[in-house]
Formats: structure tokens, sequence, C-alpha cells
């Protein structure tokens, strides 16, 4: 890979890039479909575990593993699809750049957990503005009509 290649990839750690030997299990120099696919389904399992193994509540746990596993749907479907489209196997000297290339065109699919105190209803939060919008009647309050 060229210099300046090199200079465009941003390196996010193993967790996102990962290292080249951990991922070629069969040792040939080349990163396969399966080999690829099965990293990524073993390092978004962890999360999924996790939250199995947590004492959660059931239909939380639920959700949260419903909303992982969707994710690990979409990164395998576009990982697919970008080795789907390649003439060559990924080698050691361009899967850097092939995974740059994952982070910037796959979907990010991400799932953000709401801290209960901003789930319940009518606590506005600082970025929250109240509009009230008059009815054709100028009423304010369509409730005071009746």
């Amino acid at each position: 890979m060229s210099n300046e290649a090199k200079a465009f990839i941003s390196k996010l750690g193993d967790a996102f890039h990962p290292d080249f030997n951990g991922i070629d299990h069969d040792h040939d120099g080349k990163l396969s479909k399966d080999e690829i696919i099965a990293d990524l389904t073993q390092k978004e399992m962890v999360d999924v575990d996790r939250v199995k193994a947590s004492d959660l509540p059931e239909d939380i746990k639920k959700n949260v593993v419903a909303l992982l596993e969707g994710k690990l749907k979409s990164d395998s479907d576009c990982a697919r699809q970008a080795l789907d489209q390649r003439q060559v196997a990924v080698s050691r000297e361009d899967h850097e750049i092939f995974y740059y290339l994952l982070d910037v065109f796959c979907p990010r699919v991400t799932i953000a957990v709401m801290p209960p105190d901003q789930l319940e209803e009518g606590i506005p939060t600082e970025n929250q503005q109240t509009v009230e919008i008059p009815t054709p009647d100028g009423d304010l309050d369509p409730e005071r009509r009746r």
C-alpha cells in the first residue's frame, strides 16, 4: 500500500481494524470471506453474550439483543457485498484499506441507550422547546373548545 493511502487510513484500533494474522486462520496470506465474516461475528457476539448474561430485565435484554443482532446483520451484509465486488482476495498489503473502506461506506448502526431519567415523558431536556400552535379558530388548546 502506498504511503499516500496509508495517510488516509484512520487507526481505530484492533476492534475496528483487526490484525491480519488474527483473521487469517489458514495462514495462506489471504483473507477469505468466511474468515472475515467469522471474525466480525465473533467480535460482535461478545456484546450479545454480555447482554444475555446481564441482570437486565428480560424484556430489555430481548430488545437490546435484537438491536445488536440487527447491527451484526447490517455489518455482515455490507462486508459480504464489499467482498463480492472484489476481484482479488484481501491480502496483508491491503487489509487496512479494506477495513477503512468498510468504515467509510457501510451504514452505521448506532445503538443508543437512554438513561431512565430521559425516558420519562413530560420531562423536557435542555434541547427541547415547547411550541404552541394555535388552532384555526385562534385557540391554543383544542380541548378547551369542547
